[in-house]
């Protein structure tokens, strides 16, 4: 008999589920094997490895290692604190009641894994990720593009920078610890999120995978790259000529989303969503809403250059919001200019007005 520890499975079963779910792999099968203590799967998207614990009595001598569906056996390892299975009745037992047995479907097969996970001895870059990483990818995140064939559907990691963007919103965050350049695709990043960033997460980067690690070697995902990701243009003249103004004022972040949430009720029926950005004096922006109803906020700022009293720019509400539930300081620079195609929104230290990050969204033609 033997008896499986569930304890550290549980600990992934999420991420388990979530690698699974949102593959769409018919082949749903984890393989058990005794031989080194791990439970492995492998797909045409990724490959992965997770340490688990057993221990046998002096009646089984002979371990087999097997698949079986990732969904029963993960359903069965949540009820317990540890079940026992008879490779002998190839039957699973509730160690606490002999009588509540789990006859699942399984496949019996020896197979080896060894050679897939090789290539982690020849990564180009490996690193750990802290909370200033862990914080910028998830902030980062609901910038990128969304469709799985975009080219966008990214996050550069690389020059010591994190960039990610769908062409209508885009974030760029400094200062990272990171020299090589590759793309972390959104099926890597929705896993990555699950963790807690206190268990060790491990990125190492290959000329052709990407390799998540976590709890040292606890669990491993290989990730095929990405072909056709794209780096933004974010060293193009042009480029930072379309955020880059002259004209610019700092406010409270907190305050504006605040009058942003206010505002949202009163627009939320409309397609654009839009709502217009005035600078009024140099102490005061004014920001309205008109469609059937008009409704106007004041907003306090401060430090507003020359030629900004009397710009008004049009913007898409939800960008600014997801723009301002990123950026939450006090502090936030905006720059503006009503001929050109964006805006940029920069977090500026509470100290010394170093940046740490800027945010662009596109502005609305008003009609």
């Amino acid at each position: 008999m033997i008896t499986i520890q569930t304890k550290e499975i549980k600990k992934y079963e999420k991420i388990l589920f979530t690698l699974f779910n949102k593959s769409g792999i018919e082949d749903n099968s984890l393989y058990l094997n005794f031989q080194d203590s791990y439970i492995y799967f492998i797909t045409d998207k990724f490959t992965g490895r997770l340490k688990f614990k057993f221990t046998k009595d002096g009646n089984d001598q002979k371990l087999e290692n097997f698949y079986i569906n990732i969904y029963k056996f993960l359903t069965l390892i949540s009820a317990y604190t540890e079940i026992l299975w008879d490779s002998n009745k190839k039957i699973f037992i509730n160690p606490n009641n002999e009588n509540e047995i789990f006859k699942l479907e399984f496949t019996k097969e020896e197979t080896t894994f060894n050679n897939l996970f090789n290539n982690m001895e020849d990564a180009t870059e490996s690193f750990k990720v802290d909370k200033l990483i862990f914080d910028h990818i998830k902030d980062s995140f609901p910038f990128m593009g969304t469709d799985i064939y975009d080219e966008y559907n990214s996050i550069f990691i690389g020059n010591k920078k994190i960039v990610s963007t769908n062409r209508y919103k885009f974030y760029e965050g400094y200062n990272i610890p990171v020299n090589d350049k590759f793309f972390l695709q959104s099926d890597i990043i929705r896993i990555l999120l699950l963790c807690d960033v206190e268990n060790n997460i491990l990125i190492s980067v290959t000329a052709n995978v990407i390799i998540l690690s976590l709890g040292g070697d606890d669990l491993k995902i290989i990730f095929a790259k990405k072909a056709n990701s794209q780096l933004p243009p974010i060293e193009d003249a042009k480029f930072i000529d379309s955020y880059n103004h002259k004209s610019s004022f700092i406010c409270n972040g907190q305050e504006l989303h605040k009058i942003l949430i206010f505002l949202d009720i009163f627009n939320k029926n409309y397609v654009n969503q839009r709502v217009f950005l005035t600078i009024k004096t140099k102490d005061q922006a004014e920001i309205m809403v008109e469609e059937s109803d008009k409704v106007i906020r004041t907003l306090n700022i401060k430090n507003v250059t020359n030629n900004t009293v009397g710009l008004r720019v049009c913007l898409s509400l939800p960008y600014i919001k997801t723009v301002l539930s990123v950026l939450k300081t006090d502090n936030i620079m905006i720059q503006l200019d009503a001929t050109k195609p964006a805006l940029n929104f920069t977090e500026i230290s509470d100290n010394d007005l170093e940046l740490k990050r800027h945010l662009i969204i596109v502005r609305l033609e008003e009609e």
